[in-house]
């Protein structure tokens, strides 16, 4: 029998902050941000933490969404190691739907492509010679009031437990019924109730999921 998970792309498997402030301080030159990873990240207001870029963050964001295909090269937050335990649980028990918050890209394909393709690239390239995941499922419903979000998306899917990070999207996916398996960061460490189990790192996550 099946169970069925839900995990996140950023901050989990995509290091999208590593991604967004080199893209920053490419596009910003003058900016005093450095290169942050979600290990480092002091929260996802960077204007807070950095006065410099009050008002212009909309600069690079017009640069990122200008970018054929911007999802697709997003840097992994895995070793090959992880991937590899990652694709065989994605043979074993769990049926994993990889759900993401990623706005729409204006150019390229859809999230949805991106993503699915991004993953393929990951999983496959770290699973032994002739070894397939099987299906790499993936539904996109950004942060907009208008479309499905995350704790909907799991109800009407029928998953047990996601995999995530983000502190809003923790909040709201306990608020809404669901559990969440959430990684530890600085950003996310405050967050200690119930419906929430913390992981350390993902090999902890790995951990849950080969022993549950």
């Amino acid at each position: 029998m099946s169970y069925r998970i839900g995990i996140d792309l950023d901050g989990i498997l995509a290091d999208f902050a590593k991604y967004w402030t080199e893209l920053i301080r490419s596009t910003l030159r003058d900016t005093e941000l450095p290169v942050h990873t979600h290990a480092d990240l002091p929260g996802y207001d960077l204007q807070a933490h950095y006065p410099d870029l009050r008002g212009r963050i909309k600069e690079a964001r017009n640069v990122f969404h200008q970018i054929p295909n911007v999802w697709a090269y997003m840097p992994s937050l895995l070793s090959v190691t992880q991937w590899e335990r990652l694709g065989a649980q994605m043979r074993g028990r769990w049926e994993f739907y990889f759900i993401t918050a990623r706005q729409s890209a204006r150019r390229g394909d859809s999230v949805e492509r991106q993503t699915a393709g991004w993953l393929s690239e990951h999983l496959l390239g770290a699973m032994p010679f002739g070894m397939d995941v099987g299906p790499i499922r993936v539904h996109s419903c950004p942060y907009d009031e208008h479309v499905p979000q995350k704790p909907e998306v799991c109800r009407d899917l029928g998953i047990l437990v996601m995999i995530d990070e983000h502190p809003d999207a923790v909040k709201a996916l306990v608020d809404g019924g669901v559990q969440c398996l959430m990684q530890v960061y600085p950003y996310n460490e405050h967050i200690d109730t119930k419906g929430v189990w913390r992981a350390k790192d993902f090999d902890t996550i790995l951990d849950f999921l080969e022993m549950a």
